[in-house]
């Protein structure tokens, strides 16, 4: 039994993929590439427009974030609020450095995570 305001996960991906998932939330409906695959919805219709990122899994995707940001990762698994998990993501913000009142200098800064979850308020395009 668990504490309350704890949540455990029961994921069908592969170990590694557990192992950062174990906190996810079960309220939400999890989609996964193995979760389509056990059920048998691994096809290509498009009933809806998620249905366009159910295609997406286990690809690598261009994610646009609030806020000046952009990913691009592995997505692994996503829910109906566009929660998203990526794995092997490269992270790039765009901050504008306007130290000179007459030059405005837009800074790239980048990072690499092993793996990575996007709250699904900030998504603003997702993109093969």
């Amino acid at each position: 039994m668990t504490s309350p305001g704890t949540h455990t996960c029961n994921w069908r991906g592969t170990p590694g993929q557990a192992a950062y998932l174990g906190g996810l939330p079960l309220s939400s409906h999890w989609i996964s590439a193995a979760h389509l695959t056990t059920l048998g919805e691994d096809t290509g219709h498009v009933a809806e427009p998620l249905d366009l990122v159910r295609l997406l899994l286990n690809e690598v995707v261009f994610i646009k974030l609030r806020g000046d940001r952009e990913l691009k990762g592995q997505l692994y698994a996503y829910d109906s609020h566009c929660n998203l998990v990526l794995g092997e993501v490269e992270e790039t913000i765009y901050a504008v450095d306007d130290e000179d009142e007459d030059e405005e200098e837009v800074k790239t800064i980048s990072r690499k995570s092993e793996m990575l979850f996007v709250r699904g308020d900030s998504v603003v395009l997702i993109s093969p």
